[in-house]
């Protein structure tokens, strides 16, 4: 079954080695000094596209992804023969330095709507 078009994209978390595990919930920065290597910042899309991120300007490697599905008041990997409701998806930021991370997302099928987010990552 098809994904649903991606209707938004948020930043859910930064990881890194000098800044530990940070959960970014609806913060439009970290509390953390983050650096080392690896700089890992994962997001989550509701529904799915086609995603580019940034780190100042520079495009990232996406380096894991996996689908998700609502469950309760979250968000959980899909069990077998639910239908996916999202996705989950790892940047690698390492050596981009502290700054500004973008992410974009463009739904796959017409009329090509684009939801955005950003944070800072200090």
């Amino acid at each position: 079954m098809a994904l649903p078009c991606a209707a938004s994209v948020q930043v859910i978390q930064v990881q890194s080695a000098s800044g530990g595990h940070e959960p970014i919930a609806g913060s439009g920065s970290t509390a953390r000094h983050h650096g080392g290597s690896p700089v890992l910042v994962t997001t989550r899309e509701a529904g799915r596209g086609q995603a580019y991120a940034t780190m100042n300007g520079a495009q990232l490697r996406e380096v894991s992804s996996r689908l998700v599905c609502r469950n309760g008041s979250g968000w959980a990997t899909c069990r077998n023969g639910q239908s996916a409701q999202g996705e989950e998806r790892v940047w690698d930021a390492t050596g981009k330095g502290n700054g500004t991370f973008a992410i974009r997302v463009t739904e796959w099928a017409w009329p090509k709507s684009t939801s955005t987010t950003s944070v800072s990552i200090r």
